[in-house]
């Protein structure tokens, strides 16, 4: 295709611009600058220097003299770089002294494959190759450390917003509506937006807000002519977004979907704050943040608007950078102006603060501020002592509250019972006054009542020391009888494990329960338990408490059993002697299998690393082979694609040609109908005439044979007269 001269061209460059050297500036960097190698070899063995590598700020480190000699010095080096354009490397890479006429930022590839990609953007599609002039510093955009924007992990990020929340949804649909009407959106694009476009949008709608947005990040990107679908997602890796593994490319297709779209509103919201965080950026939004960290953005900003300038100028193939450097010395001149004025006042307060200082100190030497902050440390010493003293107060009433309750409580039972008293007494002597007793009676009755108390006392005595004793022996029995039936248990199970009633005979031990015991037992004892606390005699024999006699019984059963233990041990040692020895054969085989096996393994890993070299000589060839096969197919798939459009041609001249054929034969056959017509007409027409023709011949003979017989009788009466 002829392309217009006028244009900017990816193929007209009179200049290579980000090679070799490493990005010392905030300029945006693209990432085609930071990933080209096979196109830039050239460059760096026969072209132009590399820069050096320069820190995260947008101006060199400082290694003597003033900032702006340094910048000075660096814009002089720039302006001796006129024999290091790319045209002048004819030896090196071949084929780049095409003149052109290109004002984009970012540099396009210099391989032929390449060419008929346009690239005017400084953000867009990545390109072959690797970043050959190592790691830049200030790029915003860029891939290098320092990035203001979080890459994209390798894996799948999870996106913490709320995307599925009807509210956030409609909020975030809402500050993009705002953002787009105040910008004039429609008036731009000359696409209007119906009332559910954010909410369940058009596939064009989609397409028309992301191309907008990023125009308005990167104005000088030009969107090609296929779908924008397909250059999507190189461009939103390119502007690093955080969850590009949420998207894909099936998803953009159907943006509008009920499942897609809170994923694609969430990017295009994060567009919108990228872009409003951008806006700020330039117009200067952050300075005051920054300034509050105590950076100094005035000076970075003179650097960077001084490369910039440079930087356009040797795009646009000059290199008097000389009226930059001037303006870039005035503004250093006048902010060092500022910085001296502020210096002298700050100087003039800090003298005033001294000698304020000065004259607020006491004979000792004191400031005020000492002063008043020993007065508040003895404050604060006397509140601390002030509050303990009250916690205790307070402590202190409440316990005396509560002494002053219970005295106030033993007051009225106190009260309650001399009640009692008097009520009982008053009883007692109304009984007295009935029985008639008298004084000495009364006193008899009483020295013999408190000598059966104090007898009654004394039996209570000896009944607990009973009872005590009592409760020792019956403490003794039950752990008797725990150990008993403890004893009992593990006799059972042991002889459950070693088979002691394998032959038949039953050696289970049971306790008997004394029925008659727990019978006899009083009322609230606990049965089983204490069945044997309550007989009148000492106790049982085993018999009696056992179902089976130890000595007679379970005892020479228990010794039969030994001994055919014994027998078996015996036996079972006379088999593990035999296996023993059939073991150590068995070791001495496996010992010579084992030497065969390390042999083997010899063999093994030889033959490992003959079938290792086969593979890899088959991986590669299998590797020669898939390139040549995809070339193949991509030939293959490029002649599908002629073949299918010289068919699709020649149907479509089919279908011409048919048409043509059809409105021929419709013509033809109106005129074989017309001629038909004329043709019966006109031999309706020669048929009349000839019958007029035939008449008027009969006529004409008729008229003309009787004109000949009168002619005939007049000769003949002449001829008869002549005779006469």
């Amino acid at each position: 295709m002829s392309q217009d001269t006028n244009l900017f061209s990816a193929f007209k460059r009179p200049r290579e611009t980000i090679s070799g050297i490493n990005n010392i500036t905030s300029i945006p960097q693209p990432t085609s600058a930071l990933k080209r190698s096979a196109s830039n070899q050239g460059l760096q063995q026969g072209g132009r220097p590399s820069a050096p590598n320069f820190r995260h700020s947008m101006l060199p480190a400082r290694s003597g003299g003033s900032l702006a000699g340094n910048l000075l010095d660096m814009g002089a080096q720039a302006s001796n770089r006129r024999e290091s354009r790319i045209g002048g490397l004819g030896g090196g890479g071949g084929g780049f002294n095409i003149p052109s006429s290109r004002k984009s930022y970012a540099p396009t590839s210099s391989t032929p494959q390449m060419m008929d990609q346009r690239r005017s953007s400084m953000y867009s599609r990545p390109s072959m190759g690797a970043n050959i002039g190592g790691s830049g510093g200030g790029s915003f955009f860029g891939s290098s450390g320092g990035s203001a924007i979080a890459g994209a992990g390798s894996g799948k990020v999870t996106d913490p917003r709320p995307l599925r929340d009807p509210n956030f949804r409609n909020k975030m649909a809402q500050e993009i509506q705002e953002y787009l009407l105040r910008y004039n959106f429609e008036l731009e694009t000359k696409h209007n937006l119906g009332p559910k476009a954010l909410s369940s949008p058009m596939q064009k709608d989609f397409t028309t807000i992301f191309q907008w947005l990023y125009h308005r990040m990167d104005p000088n990107f030009k969107f090609s002519l296929k779908s924008v679908e397909t250059e999507v997602m190189p461009l939103l890796k390119g502007i690093k977004y955080p969850y590009l593994g949420n998207i894909t490319k099936a998803q953009l297709g159907a943006v509008g979907g009920a499942n897609n779209w809170p994923t694609y509103l969430g990017l295009l919201h994060w567009m919108v704050q990228l872009v409003q965080a951008l806006e700020n950026f330039d117009s200067g939004h952050y300075d005051d943040a920054i300034e509050q960290q105590s950076l100094d953005i005035g000076i970075s900003k003179v650097g960077y608007r001084y490369l910039s300038q440079c930087y356009t100028t040797w795009l646009n193939d000059k290199d008097d950078f000389s009226p930059f450097e001037n303006e870039m010395v005035e503004e250093f001149e006048a902010r060092s102006a500022q910085d001296q004025e502020s210096l002298v006042v700050l100087k003039a307060e800090y003298d005033q603060l001294i000698s304020a200082i000065s004259e607020l100190e006491d004979e000792s030497g004191k400031s005020p501020l000492d002063r008043l902050k020993s007065e508040g440390e003895t404050l604060r010493n006397d509140q601390d002592k002030f509050r303990k003293f009250i916690d205790h107060q307070r402590e202190k009433m409440g316990h005396i509250k509560a002494v002053n309750a219970a005295l106030r409580d033993e007051g009225e039972a106190s009260r309650q019972e001399i009640t009692k008293l008097e009520v009982e007494k008053a009883e007692l002597q109304q009984a007295v006054d009935r029985q008639g007793l008298s004084t000495a009676d009364i006193d008899r009755m009483n020295t013999e009542r408190e000598k059966l108390i104090k007898g009654l006392e004394g039996v209570e005595i000896k009944l607990e020391e009973a009872n005590a004793i009592a409760a020792g022996r019956e403490a003794e029995a039950l752990k008797k009888l725990e150990l008993l039936e403890h004893a009992v248990k593990r006799y059972n199970e042991l002889g459950y494990k070693i088979g002691v009633t394998s032959n038949g005979q039953s050696c289970e031990i049971d306790i008997i329960p004394l029925t008659k015991a727990a019978q006899s037992a009083p009322e609230g004892s606990s049965g089983d338990d204490e069945r044997l606390l309550f007989d009148v005699g000492v106790g049982y024999n085993p018999r009696q408490v056992l179902t089976l006699d130890l000595r007679h019984d379970i005892k020479p059963t228990l010794n039969n059993f030994r001994n055919e233990i014994a027998t078996r041990i015996h036996n079972a040692q006379d088999v593990s002697i035999k296996n023993q020895d059939r073991l150590d054969n068995i070791q001495e085989t496996l010992k010579d299998k084992s030497e065969d096996l390390e042999t083997l393994e010899a063999k093994l890993s030889a033959v490992n690393d003959e079938y290792s070299e086969i593979k890899e000589t088959s991986a590669t060839e299998t590797s020669a082979s898939n390139a040549e096969i995809e070339k193949l197919e991509r030939e293959l798939q490029s002649m599908r694609i002629n073949a299918q459009s010289g068919l699709l041609a020649l149907e479509q001249r089919l279908q011409s040609v048919n048409i043509e054929y059809d409105q021929l034969a419709h013509g033809a056959h109106v005129l074989r109908e017309f001629y038909h017509a004329e043709i019966e007409k006109m031999l309706q027409t020669i048929i009349n005439l000839k019958m007029h023709i035939q008449g008027s011949l009969a006529a004409w003979d008729a008229e003309t044979l009787e004109e000949l017989e009168t002619y005939r009788e007049s000769l003949d009466k002449k001829l008869s007269r002549l005779r006469i």
